[in-house]
């Protein structure tokens, strides 16, 4: 996201995954449901 995501009220991680390349952790993925509040509502 290009913007910070404010008012966020709870995150359930569904899957977690991490690339290793070399034998090292060279980067991880999370699939989520985020809830949050928007601005102005």
């Amino acid at each position: 996201a290009s913007e910070t995501i404010h008012n966020i009220n709870g995150v359930e991680i569904k899957n977690l995954s991490a690339v290793v390349r070399d034998g090292k952790v060279a980067g991880y993925k999370a699939d989520l449901h985020l809830s949050f509040k928007v601005d102005g509502s």
